[in-house]
């Protein structure tokens, strides 16, 4: 990530094309996108889900829960 804004705990080791596991929604999604807004978001990360609807959130990795299916 170019941007020094980004938090990387927020982030913590997801990629851009990257296959997560969601432990909240359990359900896979691929992250399109990695940036920072000047808005309340801050570190930003933006997701396909795999019903194919997009959403960008912040909500930090949770390693107790969040898996890595594929980078």
């Amino acid at each position: 990530m170019d941007d020094p804004r980004i938090d990387e705990l927020v982030v913590g080791p997801r990629t851009v094309g990257g296959r997560y596991l969601c432990g909240y929604w359990r359900t896979e999604y691929t992250v399109t996108a990695i940036e920072y807004r000047d808005s309340w978001e801050g570190t930003s990360i933006t997701c396909e889900w795999a019903d194919g609807h997009s959403t960008t959130h912040s909500t930090p990795w949770d390693p107790r829960h969040d898996k890595v299916v594929s980078e």
